[in-house]
């Protein structure tokens, strides 16, 4: 009788979210990819329950500085989002939103008021979803990298 050996499950590692970084990394394999990433004390958490583990501290785009928050789902990279550190105006939404048109082509999606909130979103040719969203009432902008509309999608 031949002795039947079990492997553990093979981790699945998804598309690129941002740069070098892709969903499924675990906390040590993005701190290898982005030597700028530091370990998080905030308790940020997703309504996915996706937690805030690492982040960079200080990322500069279109005039405006970020912080780069990387949400995990258990041990798995779920989630990129830039958070402006305060500041956001609509120019801001138009000057990013302009940025991800010329990467990724026209948007799914899009609403824009001067005054109230502004969104739009995109599909990457990898199936990652990116999102902008801006109340420059409030002065935030964020941009959002995850693959959670084509998981999704997938189930239909």
């Amino acid at each position: 009788m031949s002795e039947i050996t079990l492997q553990p499950a093979a981790r699945h590692i998804g598309p690129i979210l941002w740069q070098n970084v892709a969903s499924g990394m675990t906390v040590a394999e993005v701190q290898s990819a982005r030597s700028d990433v530091v370990v998080s004390s905030d308790s940020d958490v997703l309504p996915s329950g996706a937690r805030c583990l690492l982040y960079i501290p200080d990322m500069s785009l279109a005039s405006l500085n970020y912080f780069v928050l990387f949400h995990f789902l258990g041990d798995s990279l779920a989630q990129v989002t830039f958070k402006s550190s305060g500041g956001a105006r609509f120019t801001d939404f138009r000057a990013v939103s302009l940025m991800l048109r010329a990467k990724y082509g026209t948007e799914l999606s899009s609403r824009e008021a001067a005054d109230s909130l502004c969104a739009a979103d995109w599909i990457a040719p990898n199936g990652v979803n990116i999102s902008v969203q801006c109340n420059p009432i409030l002065g935030s902008l964020s941009i959002n990298y995850q693959t959670l509309l084509v998981t999704d999608a997938g189930k239909l």
